[in-house]
This record gives structure tokens, C-alpha cells and sequence, in this order.
């Protein structure tokens, strides 16, 4: 096992335990708004599926305005299942990106390769290969060109909308092709950033996409 197999893990290697799947439509079903996160945590590891967190709880009371109602992971997953697909949900990397994801605080890396994996994460350059760390250049263009890759392979309609929550999803996305338009740049749920911010103008767009989206089929 090598840190390139860790974060190419597609679900189906020896580090499937590690993968946490997206939320995306069935095959050749049109997305109308597609919301990209950073990485799984915890929760999400053990969950197998992304938002399901206390990041994803709180982004979810501010969408609906409503505290009772699970995470936004959660949501969008069951609108899938009832063959919904106008919400869906991606994550930069669909493998953590921080050793504390895991039950033991190590996970399948070394320090060392945690170290490298930090550099990406951490790093402030505005570009993913502009790090000081030649190997974190490498690791996060491999990471960047899965992203693209998963983008790639949906179906976007006219007036879908993409929201890239938080800085680091906003430095992968820069180079992105192919996307439906200019994003729409947010602040990353985690630490209550959205209910805490809920009067930005670009945080109140969200919550009106999303409210569009997720209305039921059968209601206006």
C-alpha cells in the first residue's frame, strides 16, 4: 500500500474501508444542483456516506430551518433512494484527509505520509501544485484530476448550479472544466459557519437553490 493507493481508492481496493461514496445521480440522470465538500470524516467513515457529520447536521438546519431533521448527507441520500436526483453531493477527496477521520488516529497512512497529505490540506497557495513540498504537488494533482474525472462523468442541465463549499474545495475547483457556469462559493458548514453567517449573500442563494431542488416532485 502506498499513499498514491490511498487516495485513488475507488471503493473496490484493499482501502475500501477507508472510501466514503458520493451522492450522485443514476446513470444519465441531469444533476440541478451539485454541492462539493472536502473530505469525509469520522462519521462519514463509519457511515459510508458523506455530510452525515456535525458539519452536515448543521448545514442541513440551516437549509430547511429546521433542527430535527438529520444531516444534509442523510437528505440527499434519501431523496436518491425515492429516485430524486436534482441534489447531489461530492467531496474533493473521497478518502479522508486527516488521520484523527480514524477510530485509532492513525489510519492506513505513516506519519510521514500523514505529513504530505497535511501540506495538502493545509496549504494557502492558490494553485494545488504551489505548495512548497514537491510530493504534496503530486498528491494533489492526483487528487485534483479524480475530482475532474468524477465531474467529467455527469450529466448537467441548463441552470444547474454548483456550490463549492470552502476554501479548500474553491483551490481544487480553479482549474476544474466543465462545469455549468461561474460557482458559487460558500464558506465550509463545519463550526456552525453557515448558521452563524446566515445573512450572506451568497449563503441565502444557497439555501434558495437548495430549497428549489429539494422540493418534492409532487409539490410547486
Amino acid at each position: 500500500m502506498s499513499i498514491d493507493d490511498y487516495v485513488t481508492e475507488d471503493g473496490s481496493g484493499s482501502l475500501r474501508d477507508a472510501y466514503v461514496r458520493d451522492l450522485l445521480p443514476a446513470s444519465g440522470m441531469p444533476v440541478k444542483l451539485l454541492l462539493i465538500f472536502e473530505s469525509p470524516h469520522l462519521e462519514e467513515v463509519a457511515a459510508g456516506t458523506p455530510v452525515v457529520g456535525g458539519a452536515g447536521q448543521s448545514a442541513l438546519e440551516y437549509l430547511l430551518g429546521n433542527a430535527t431533521r438529520g444531516s444534509l448527507g442523510e437528505f440527499v441520500d434519501a431523496m436518491h433512494t425515492a429516485g430524486d436526483y436534482r441534489v447531489a453531493v461530492m467531496n474533493v477527496s473521497n478518502v479522508p484527509l486527516q488521520p484523527q477521520a480514524f477510530d485509532d488516529d492513525a489510519g492506513p497512512l505513516t506519519p510521514d505520509e500523514w505529513k504530505v497529505i497535511g501540506a495538502v490540506r493545509d496549504s494557502t497557495a492558490r494553485e494545488v501544485d504551489g505548495t512548497m513540498t514537491p510530493e504534496a504537488n503530486r498528491i494533489g494533482t492526483i487528487i485534483r484530476d479524480g475530482l475532474q474525472g468524477r465531474v467529467s462523468r455527469l450529466k448537467f442541465e441548463s441552470g444547474t448550479a454548483v456550490v463549492l463549499c470552502g476554501d479548500f474545495v474553491q483551490r481544487f475547483a480553479r482549474r476544474l472544466t466543465g462545469l455549468p457556469g461561474e460557482p458559487l462559493k460558500v464558506f465550509h458548514p463545519s463550526r456552525n459557519l453557515w448558521l452563524n453567517n446566515p445573512d450572506r449573500d451568497e449563503h441565502k442563494t444557497l439555501r434558495k437553490l437548495f430549497l428549489t431542488s429539494a422540493t418534492p416532485l409532487n409539490q410547486p
